[in-house]
C-alpha cells in the first residue's frame, strides 16, 4: 500500500495505491483491497464515504469485471465516487490480478454531502460528483 497525503484547493487529500494479494482469487483480491483501504484511512478520521475517485486496474477483462463488481458493492450510497477501470497488465509490480488507486478527501467542514451527477440514462460510472465545491470526473 502506498499512501500520499497532500493539501490542494484548501483541502486535505489522501491518495492510496495498492495491488491485490496474488495468492487470493481475483474477487477476494478486490474485497481485500477495499478492506485495506478502509483500514488505512480510518485512523485519519475518514471512511470510504470520503472516497471521491477510484481507478481500478486489471490484468484482463474478467479481472476488471470482478473488481468493478466489488467496487460497485463497496462504494455505493454515500461512498459512491467518480470511477474508471482499465485493463493494463503492464501496470502491475506483482502477480496480482487487480489493483486500485483511491483518492479520499477531507472536506473543509464536517457533514458535507456529495452531489452525484448521473448520465442520462444512468450507467455505472457517475458523470461527475461534487464534494465541498470540488468537482471530480469519472
Amino acid at each position: 500500500m502506498r499512501k500520499k497525503m497532500f493539501q490542494w484547493l484548501g483541502r486535505e487529500f489522501i491518495a492510496l495505491s495498492c495491488e491485490g494479494k496474488a495468492s487470493l482469487p481475483t474477487k477476494e483480491q478486490a474485497e481485500d483491497i477495499f478492506r485495506r483501504c478502509g483500514e488505512e484511512i480510518r485512523p485519519l478520521g475518514l471512511s470510504l464515504e470520503n472516497t471521491v475517485r477510484t481507478r481500478l486496474w486489471a490484468r484482463d477483462g474478467q479481472s476488471r469485471n470482478l473488481g468493478s463488481n466489488e467496487r460497485l458493492k463497496v462504494l455505493s450510497g454515500k461512498a459512491r465516487s467518480a470511477s474508471s477501470s482499465y485493463i493494463a497488465p503492464g501496470r502491475f509490480a506483482s502477480d496480482a490480478r487487480v489493483a486500485l488507486d483511491l483518492l479520499a478527501m477531507r472536506p473543509a467542514r464536517p457533514g458535507l454531502e456529495k452531489t452525484l451527477k448521473e448520465y442520462d440514462p444512468p450507467i455505472v460510472p457517475l458523470r461527475y460528483l461534487i464534494y465541498d465545491s470540488v468537482v471530480f470526473l469519472s
